[in-house]
């Protein structure tokens, strides 16, 4: 990754895409090739650096270099995501990943406006905690955990009651969501294992982008691989892309002689089932170079339910189908974070699922597997799904977005 940083830093990027959470977006491969991307790039780009001086960064705008350093390494957390939070009798509060060192900036959530610690919140352990005339937005408990339904806006929750699916204020998650920059000692994630290099497991991709040569991927997947649900995505500030997006910038740097067009065909709701019925035509039919296959959040749903075992032989049609095509195309299949452990019907086995991936893997040539899904229990472990969720029940926000992408980006940097 430290590569990556380094030539990010050069020229720290800012951007901001809508990604689509229907089937294919015919405007989706001309903004994602790397022609359309610099005018995108130039538009929003941050202050320059060099080696010594101090990096600025336009207030309402984000740090792409900060962004995509893996959450797991390093000693300084950027602008990670809290939810605040009031409980009966209580200040609001949340917990940080980790405990920190030195808070370098607590920031609102579309990043224009610094919090003051003492005035607007204090530090204790891992918990930040908004002061009583603190200007920071949060959250009731009550408002929540409804005791009566809304309509569509609650979902059931387990154990009984009732969970809020949209906010009573009518805000999106991104719009409540601090941002909390500090340094920290403890590094790493327990149980966790970061993909490796794909020199192994996608080489015809890597060797093509080592080449030069233009690179053809299709996302295909669900409502996350359409970009759900980040900023950007709402079209606010500080407008975080779909991970997908982040992805490749991260390839226009780390490879700036290959010309990478990324194609979304994505339905939000879906199961490995609509990946089966559809790989044919809207995949394989396009012979693409690499496919990012981005499943598994609704097979777990009580809709499907599917098994560990159910779910990784439709992976495998799906593979198989897109091969009969176009036997060259790699892959890399996108482990789906978690769901709400609160959202009755919407939380299930979706940690199961990383298993028969990384069978998969195994099993193939040309299969890599990006593991999100260690890396969102890790920090389920420590905070709130409403911290880093886009929607608070099965999107991630823009700190789950940038994990996202952080761990698939693993497999296209070179250790040092």
């Amino acid at each position: 990754m430290k590569r990556l940083t380094a030539a990010l830093l050069c020229a720290a990027l800012t951007a901001g895409l809508l990604a689509s959470c229907g089937k294919e977006n015919p405007d989706m491969s001309d903004m994602s090739s790397v022609a359309s991307d610099v005018q995108g790039v130039l538009d929003n780009i941050n202050s320059a650096t060099a080696a010594g001086e101090k990096e600025t960064t336009t207030p309402g705008t984000y740090n792409y270099a900060e962004f995509m350093t893996p959450v797991w390494e390093g000693e300084t957390s950027y602008a990670e995501t809290v939810f605040m939070l009031q409980k009966e009798g209580g200040l609001p509060e949340a917990q940080l990943l980790y405990t920190p060192e030195k808070v370098l900036k607590v920031q609102s959530p579309d990043l224009t406006e610094p919090y003051e610690e003492g005035r607007d919140y204090t530090i204790e352990g891992r918990t930040i905690r908004l002061t009583e005339n603190s200007r920071a937005p949060y959250m009731t408990e009550a408002d929540m955990y409804p005791e009566s339904p809304r309509g569509t806006d609650d979902s059931i929750k387990v154990g009984g009651g009732y969970l809020a699916l949209n906010l009573p204020n009518g805000k999106h998650f991104c719009e409540m969501q601090l941002a909390v920059t500090y340094t920290h000692k403890e590094t790493g994630f327990e149980n966790f294992t970061p993909s490796p290099y794909g020199d192994k497991t996608i080489p015809k991709t890597l060797q093509q982008l080592q080449n030069g040569d233009d690179l053809n991927i299709i996302i295909y997947g669900d409502s996350i691989g359409g970009g759900a649900e980040t900023s950007g995505f709402w079209k606010m500030k500080p407008n975080v892309p779909s991970w997908s997006r982040l992805i490749n910038l991260g390839l226009m740097q780390l490879y700036p002689d290959s010309k990478v067009t990324m194609t979304t065909v994505a339905e939000g709701g879906t199961a490995t089932q609509w990946g089966i019925d559809n790989a044919k035509e809207l995949v394989a039919s396009k012979k693409p170079d690499l496919v990012f296959i981005t499943l598994g959040m609704s097979d777990a749903h009580a809709i499907y339910r599917l098994t560990p075992e159910q779910f990784g032989e439709n992976y495998q049609k799906m593979i198989n189908i897109i091969r009969e095509t176009s036997p060259d195309t790699e892959f890399i299949l996108m482990s789906t974070m978690l769901a709400n452990p609160e959202a009755e019907g919407f939380t299930g086995r979706q940690a199961e699922y990383l298993n028969p991936l990384q069978e998969i893997e195994k099993a193939n040539t040309g299969v890599a597997v990006a593991n999100v899904t260690e890396a969102h229990s890790f920090i389920l472990s420590r905070k709130k799904f409403w911290d880093i969720s886009g929607n608070g029940v099965n999107h991630p926000g823009d700190y789950m977005t940038r994990v996202y992408a952080q761990c698939a980006m693993q497999i296209f940097i070179k250790p040092e």
